[in-house]
């Protein structure tokens, strides 16, 4: 027995809504979604956005994707382990816009930046330091399903082109959760 899609999908969502629980992950993107430059990325995700707040607004998000095929169980009655991350990107601007702006001013906001970045990869953390219940399951279908931090392979790049914004400079981190679903017998 393993989870449907629907219940996968109930899955994320509830991963995408413990995301957007911490405002530093920016929009939440509940699929691996590439974006081909930054224009792309607001026509997607704001399509409101003015061209001067498209050239002068911070862009972070978070994607939550799955990252392998479920662990099957060794015996009957123990649970799945589902594998899924989050990639949270936050982009900054490499160079100052132009010789008027001070240079403290440019290492101010890129130092905001990347505190920002790092609140948001620690919160994420916080957020599944203790087992968390998964909500939503049908509870005819599942006995148990929590989440929790996956492993030590999170990791932090810097001046990285994003995974999914690639025309984009920017700090990212990959935040693993493991969820493990004990189903009902049959």
């Amino acid at each position: 027995m393993t989870l449907t899609g629907e219940e996968n999908l109930i899955v994320m969502e509830y991963l995408a809504a413990k995301a957007a629980s911490v405002p530093e992950c920016g929009y939440i993107v509940p699929a691996p979604i590439v974006f081909d430059d930054v224009q792309s990325f607001w026509a997607n995700l704001d399509p409101k956005v003015t061209k001067k707040e498209i050239e002068t607004s911070e862009i972070a998000f978070t994607t939550v994707t799955m990252s392998r095929l479920p662990q099957k169980p060794e015996a009957d009655g123990e649970p799945w382990i589902y594998y899924y991350n989050f990639h949270i990107f936050r982009r900054y601007t490499a160079k100052r816009a132009d010789e008027s702006a001070a240079a403290d001013s440019f290492l101010r906001r890129t130092l905001k930046s990347y505190t920002l970045f790092l609140k948001a990869v620690l919160d994420l953390n916080t957020e599944f330091a203790d087992e968390q219940p998964v909500t939503g399951l049908s509870p005819q279908r599942v006995v148990e399903a929590v989440a929790e931090l996956g492993g030590d392979d999170d990791l932090i790049q810097e001046n990285e082109a994003g995974r999914y914004l690639q025309t984009a400079n920017g700090f990212s981190a990959d935040v693993a959760i493991t969820v493990t679903i004990t189903f009902r017998e049959c």
